[in-house]
């Protein structure tokens, strides 16, 4: 309960929708408490991992956002993940480079080395991420290990035609080694402009708050070829 003898959940929605000046559509009773239990479980696992970086996007459907991007390894609650992403490093003749999204601007957002989206059921995250990178890029990958995440807080009120968990959603990214280029994976509905960029460029293309995300896979994935050259050795 806060102050008002409300709900402290309930007092959050009514202050953004003051602040907004955006009538609010009431919550069904399910879906209020969906958000209660996702926000508690979400409020959990966020004191544990500190964001280095925070900016607000609009997204179409949920309005403004608030993106706090954070390093670490452990997996987020189920009941608040939302897309897998997934950033590509090359190997072999690509080695030293990472697969790009090309927008028509570079604007330095984190999301040009991002690929992803959500799980299908029964998938695991390295399923979804080998999945949505091929479908989108065409690129065979091998998912290496969680090297951060994006987390999304909404900063207006409810809407029912939004299809993410509310009040908060993560996205966890995913170092990846392209193994293959697979064009016939590709869905062209899905299909993204992308290539692949020497790291220096794609880090210098990558506004500077952003870029401990983009160092990070970079990392695994140096880390990874160590252990596969030591493993070819021994």
């Amino acid at each position: 309960m806060d102050g008002s003898g409300f709900p402290a959940f309930i007092a959050e929605i009514w202050r953004v929708h003051v602040a907004t000046h955006t009538q609010i559509t009431l919550m069904p009773e399910d879906a209020t408490n969906t958000a209660e239990a996702t926000a508690v479980t979400a409020a959990a696992y966020l004191k544990s991992h500190p964001f280095h970086h925070e900016s607000v996007q609009r997204w179409p459907v949920q309005g403004d956002l608030r993106v706090r991007l954070s390093l670490t390894a452990a997996l987020p609650p189920a009941d608040v993940t939302s897309s897998i992403q997934a950033i590509v490093l090359g190997d072999g003749e690509l080695r030293g480079q990472v697969l790009f999204l090309w927008p028509h601007n570079r604007g330095g957002d984190i999301a040009h080395v991002l690929i992803g989206g959500r799980q299908d059921p029964g998938e695991t995250h390295h399923q979804t991420a080998v999945r949505e990178v091929a479908e989108e890029t065409g690129w065979l990958v091998t998912p290496l290990h969680m090297v951060g995440f994006r987390h999304f807080h909404h900063l207006e009120p409810w809407r029912a035609e939004s299809d993410r968990p509310y009040l908060d959603f993560i996205q966890p990214v995913y170092a990846a080694r392209a193994v293959a280029h697979r064009p016939n994976l590709a869905i062209p509905a899905d299909l993204t402009l992308a290539g692949f960029l020497p790291v220096a460029e794609a880090i210098a293309s990558t506004e500077s708050g952003q870029r401990p995300l983009l160092l990070a896979a970079i990392q695994a994935n140096e880390t990874d070829e160590r252990s596969r050259a030591q493993a070819s050795v021994a």
